[in-house]
């Protein structure tokens, strides 16, 4: 099933937001940080304890969140995407390539290191778009 989730990008303090999400709403929060990953040695040492992927679950509560930007770095007021959890390959190709549209790409559309298919687009209003699949995963 295709679901969609915000995914919210912090300014370093992505941890602490999502505990105090997590008070707010319950749930399970899960946490993974920069340190001990696979892109560990890609990120300068200030980047080690920034969170690389944070979830918030609860039911039908799904939040996604990172200490990570892009090479924009942060900006206030932009910092929410719409993460796109597709359920096949033919899927997020279609909805990428056509958010793409008129759009701008700001990461193609790849298989990345978690083995899921992957890819952000900036559609024609300005708003950021996460695609995901993975193949791995039965939706």
């Amino acid at each position: 099933m295709t679901t969609l989730n915000p995914y919210i990008n912090f300014n370093g303090n992505c941890r602490e937001a999502m505990q105090f999400y997590q008070h707010c709403l319950g749930g399970e929060l899960s946490i993974q940080t920069v340190k001990g990953s696979v892109i560990e040695d890609q990120c300068p040492p200030s980047m080690k304890n920034k969170i690389l992927h944070a979830t918030l679950l609860n039911g039908a509560v799904f939040i996604m969140a990172s200490d990570m930007t892009g090479p924009g770095g942060f900006a206030n007021g932009s910092s929410i995407a719409i993460s796109v959890n597709c359920s096949s390959e033919n899927e997020i190709n279609t909805f990428y390539n056509r958010f793409a549209e008129g759009g701008k790409i700001l990461d193609p559309l790849k298989t990345q290191f978690w083995g899921g298919m992957f890819g952000v687009v900036a559609d024609k209003f300005g708003v950021r778009w996460m695609f995901n699949y993975n193949k791995n995963e039965e939706n």
